[in-house]
């Protein structure tokens, strides 16, 4: 595993939480906190919700 998120969901407001994002020490300094972030983004988007 490379990454990890915590994300908290509030269904009916449609809003949700970034509270923690942690990556592999080997894998920092290759863009994958930023891939990551982006993965959580569109998955976010898709399902309707907002950061």
């Amino acid at each position: 595993m490379v990454g990890c998120a915590h994300i908290q969901l509030w269904p009916e407001s449609k809003t949700a939480a970034l509270h923690v994002i942690a990556i592999a020490d080997g894998h920092r300094n290759n863009d994958s906190e930023s891939y990551l972030l982006a993965v959580i983004n569109e998955w976010l988007t898709v399902h309707g919700y907002k950061l």
